[in-house]
């Protein structure tokens, strides 16, 4: 069945090659909130954030994270941006005003007069979890965590967008959950690995080379809590960061698209969320362009532990409501994705086992999975004036497909699998959409 399964992939791929691509329609839902109160938007304001109200910030208030194929332009005196996309789907990203608590955030509009063509997401670290109706303001219960703001292109016709401000609701934050915080100097930790020998001198790493990382040992937590967040300070903030677990550490460290592993890329705010379990290894990396970047190692890390909540297992199963004579009937499927990340969490195994009977792949069958890591005499072919690879790398939704296989041996676990996705408007080389 596997076998046929990659044939048809295979396939797939051929032929999609020389259908004209169409990407989707962007939505645009609407999410609706009523600003009691705002605090005018002056050129320099300083707030100190005490109140609960709105919180208006021109664009040369805020911090750009990073850039997708987006050029951005403020006006000096308004502080308005004018943002020029390449193309449907390029994005910008914007961290949260210094000084402002995330989990106060209860909602993050864009003012504009003609903004249709874009939409806002929050994102807990750039390309992190994020939430979206693909509107123009986004409303998130208090103590959601989000720290950066992107602004998407969701347009078919590529137009410059005036933005002229962001609006920034804040609220009383819940009560946190209870945190463990072990605060190391890098240099306190041992390290495991310098690949590309990346430079050390006087306390200083100083990287000559694009991609080149430093491997950090985390250090042992004597509770059993799990390292949910990582936040990076000092100088060594905003560069590129990985955490693994031992399997993706020995086995798979140069490929990005395996399991085990949490990585955010380009990180202003030097703060993300570990979605590994068991992790072992922390690693700097420079960028993919000059200046690569340095660090002291005096700089300090948090690692954040957080008390873990289990998985509720004594409620009815999700799936065997929807499939009951009172539910849409036994032929329905209850579907979820999961990715390479979801088959390491046991939190999120025991969910998707409880609760649904089919999954599709995150990214495990887009384009990017598939052409990349193939080693070989044979890996590429020449294709019309460009090294192309000649096979496909299946080894990522190989392995879910194995755990799966695992899964459904046991009582009341009968996952089916939807492939998804032979063509993708990203995650695809330029190469694979010209005839």
């Amino acid at each position: 069945m596997r076998k046929k399964w990659k044939q048809l992939v295979v396939a797939g791929l051929a032929v999609s090659m020389v259908v004209p691509f169409i990407a989707g329609a962007g939505m645009n839902a609407k999410a609706g909130r009523v600003v009691q109160e705002e605090v005018s938007a002056e050129q320099d304001p300083i707030y100190d954030y005490t109140a609960n109200k709105v919180y208006e910030f021109n664009f040369k208030q805020l911090e750009m994270a990073q850039a997708w194929d987006t050029q951005i332009s403020v006006d000096k005196d308004t502080g308005k941006a004018t943002l020029t996309y390449s193309k449907a789907y390029d994005q910008i990203f914007f961290n949260l005003p210094e000084g402002i608590d995330p989990a106060r955030v209860t909602k993050v509009e864009l003012t504009g007069s003609n903004l249709s063509n874009i939409c806002l997401k929050l994102q807990k670290g750039v390309g992190g979890a994020e939430v979206t109706d693909y509107s123009n303001a986004y409303s998130i219960p208090a103590g959601s965590d989000y720290t950066v703001i992107d602004i998407m292109y969701k347009g078919q016709t590529v137009t410059p967008v005036v933005v002229d401000s962001v609006k920034i609701t804040l609220a009383t934050a819940p009560a946190k959950k209870q945190e463990i915080v072990v605060t190391k100097k890098l240099s306190d930790l041992e390290i495991a690995a310098n690949d590309e020998d990346a430079e050390m001198k006087n306390g200083t790493v100083t990287f000559n080379k694009a991609y080149q990382s430093i491997y950090f040992k985390i250090p042992v937590n004597d509770s059993d809590d799990p390292l949910a967040r990582i936040d990076v300070k000092g100088d060594a903030k905003g560069l590129s960061y990985k955490v693994m677990n031992e399997d993706h550490y020995t086995n798979n460290r140069n490929n990005d698209s395996a399991g085990g592993l949490t990585v955010t890329y380009g990180n202003a705010s030097g703060s993300f969320e570990v979605t590994v379990t068991d992790p072992v290894v922390f690693v700097v990396m420079s960028g993919g362009g000059e200046p690569y970047g340095s660090f002291s190692l005096d700089s300090e890390i948090d690692f954040v532990y957080k008390k873990s909540i289990p998985v509720q297992m004594d409620i009815p199963n999700l799936k065997d409501t929807v499939v009951s004579a009172n539910g849409l009937g036994e032929d329905a499927y209850v579907a979820t994705c999961i990715g390479s990340g979801t088959i390491n969490d046991p939190k999120a195994v025991q969910l998707v086992k409880k609760h649904f009977n089919a999954v599709t792949l995150e990214n495990e069958l887009k384009p990017e999975s598939l052409f990349t890591n193939i080693s070989g005499e044979d890996a590429t072919a020449e294709f019309k004036g460009e090294k192309v690879p000649a096979q496909l790398n299946f080894s990522s939704p190989d392995a879910i497909l194995d755990k799966i296989l695992e899964w459904n041996k046991e009582d009341d676990v009968n996952i089916k699998v939807r492939g998804h996705v032979l063509t993708w408007h990203s995650q695809t080389p330029d190469w694979f959409f010209k005839e």
